[in-house]
């Protein structure tokens, strides 16, 4: 069978746009409504357009059809070059911004916003801890040095977690690395609080407390910046 009756544009049958065009078109679609569309994916899709360059190039050299071949292949380029702008965009953007948010398979992408949400679920659990040990640090009542104590505890899990499964594993990436850096800032403000509680006590035990606290605290965020 010639190329003509491959396609469907046999001399006698009616014109009917080929099964292969049509399933490309709604593979481009559905990539152009990525956010972040597939660049292995729109190399595979390039490869079958091309085919299907070839096949429909035969048919317009074969004066059959001649204009309803050439209007499929034009619309094929611009759907294929818009996809690949959109592409070129992305990985513009990531370039300029430094931000390494463009990854080019959504598989990864997925993985990535996966890892994301992980780390700030933990993140979260660190601020709140934070929060109630500003707190409590501050408001000088009885029982403080447990108190101060237990939230030190309570922080210092979130910080291992945060270190362990994604500090060392994804410090490259960049909402990651700025928990990272906001965590270490925060280690800071614990530190200061804990020295100015530990100068206003003169309970010895308190102070002990504090000031192993305070070790700890500094332990911790000396081993994240090291990352």
């Amino acid at each position: 069978m010639g190329i003509a009756g491959i396609f469907g544009f046999g001399k006698k049958a009616p014109f009917k746009v080929p099964a292969e065009v049509a399933t490309l078109r709604t593979r481009i679609a559905a990539e152009e409504r990525e956010n972040y569309p597939s660049l292995a994916r729109f190399e595979e899709l390039q490869q079958d357009a091309d085919a299907i360059y070839t096949n429909l190039d035969a048919v317009i050299a074969g004066k059959e059809y001649t204009e309803e071949a050439a209007r499929i292949r034009e619309d094929l380029e611009k759907r294929m070059a818009a996809l690949g702008a959109k592409i070129e965009s992305n990985q513009r953007a990531a370039k300029s911004d430094d931000s390494g948010d463009y990854v080019p398979s959504n598989v990864d992408y997925l993985e990535r916003k996966s890892t994301r949400n992980g780390a700030k679920t933990v993140f979260t659990e660190f601020l709140e801890a934070h929060e109630l040990l500003m707190r409590t640090g501050t408001e000088g009542r009885a029982g403080r040095g447990e108190q101060i104590h237990a939230a030190t505890a309570r922080i210092m899990r979130a910080l291992s977690e945060l270190h362990d499964k994604f500090f060392s594993a994804h410090g490259n990436d960049r909402e990651i690395r700025e928990m990272r850096d906001l965590a270490i800032k925060k280690i800071a403000e614990l530190n200061s609080l804990l020295a100015r509680a530990m100068a206003s006590t003169q309970d010895y035990g308190v102070r002990a407390s504090l000031a192993a606290d305070v070790q700890r605290l500094s332990a911790m965020a000396a081993k994240i910046s090291s990352i």
